[in-house]
């Protein structure tokens, strides 16, 4: 005798499967607007020099992709994920 337990359709790895692939673009998503938009100029550059010790020389190149480019791209993966666009 065979158990299945099913939800929305899918058995319980597919519904992790199905949550993992919202999750993780939308955690990224999360990441980058909050390092880009609220976290301090000093404390990302801490983070990139490790605390001074290596140059950080594109700080500001870094900046602008975290703050611009990185949450249209993961928007689109995110986008992709749930079906809204296909790519």
């Amino acid at each position: 005798m065979r158990i299945s337990l099913t939800l929305f359709g899918n058995n319980v790895f597919g519904l992790l499967n199905s949550s993992v692939n919202i999750m993780l673009p939308l955690g990224g998503f999360f990441i980058v607007v909050f390092i880009g938009w609220f976290m301090g100029k000093k404390a990302v550059e801490d983070e990139l020099s490790n605390e001074g010790s290596l140059k950080a020389r594109f700080t500001i190149v870094f900046k602008f992709l975290v703050k611009f480019i990185a949450p249209i791209a993961i928007a689109i993966v995110l986008l992709n994920q749930v079906g809204i666009i296909r790519l």
